[in-house]
C-alpha cells in the first residue's frame, strides 16, 4: 500500500506582527506630550553617538555604521532646526561645518582612505551632538519622536529623488 504524499503549501510571506505606521502610531500615543524623553533612553542614545564619534576620531578602523550613527544626530539636529525648535541663526553655521566635515571623511573613505575627519569637522559635529542633548533634554518626548519620524521621512524622501540623492553624501 502505497501512501499519498501530502501537499505542498503555497508559500506565504509572513506579515509583521504590527505594520511600522501602526506601531509608531501606538508609541506616539503612549509619549509624553510634556515630559521629556527619559533620561535613561537619552543617555543610552548619547553613548552611541559619542561613541561612534570617539571610533572616527581615536579608533583604529572606524566603520561605515559609526559615520551612520553620528549622520543621524546631525540629522535630528538639521530636523529640529527645521521645526523651529533651534534658532536658526545660531545652530546653521555649526550643522553646517558638520555636514562638510562628515561629506569630506565619506569622500576620503571612498577614495580608499580612512574613514576619518579633520579637526574642524570634528568639532563641529562635537558641538552639534552637544545641541542635540540639549534638546533631547528639553522637548517634549512626542517632540522627539516626531522629529525621528520626520527625519526618517524626510531622508527617505531625498534617497528616492534622483536629483537630490546625487547632491547627498551617503556611505
Amino acid at each position: 500500500m502505497s501512501r499519498a504524499k501530502p501537499r505542498k503549501k503555497a508559500y506565504r510571506p509572513s506579515r509583521p506582527a504590527v505594520p511600522p505606521m501602526l506601531a509608531h502610531l501606538m508609541l506616539r500615543a503612549s509619549a509624553s506630550a510634556t515630559e521629556p524623553v527619559a533620561s535613561e533612553k537619552i543617555d543610552r542614545m548619547m553613548t552611541t553617538f559619542w561613541s561612534a564619534i570617539d571610533c572616527v576620531a581615536r579608533g583604529r578602523d572606524p566603520e561605515v555604521e559609526d559615520w551612520r550613527q553620528i549622520a543621524d544626530a546631525i540629522n535630528y539636529v538639521e530636523t529640529m532646526m527645521l521645526r523651529g525648535h533651534l534658532d536658526q541663526q545660531e545652530v546653521r553655521p555649526t550643522l553646517e561645518a558638520a555636514v562638510a566635515g562628515m561629506a569630506a571623511a565619506a569622500e576620503r573613505y571612498k577614495a580608499g582612505k580612512g574613514l576619518r575627519m579633520d579637526a574642524p569637522g570634528l568639532n563641529a559635529v562635537r558641538e552639534t551632538l552637544s545641541i542635540f542633548e540639549l534638546a533631547a533634554r528639553e522637548l517634549p518626548e512626542i517632540v522627539m519622536m516626531e522629529v525621528q519620524h520626520e527625519t526618517q521621512q524626510r531622508i527617505a524622501q531625498i534617497l528616492a529623488d534622483r536629483d537630490a540623492a546625487e547632491r547627498v553624501t551617503a556611505v
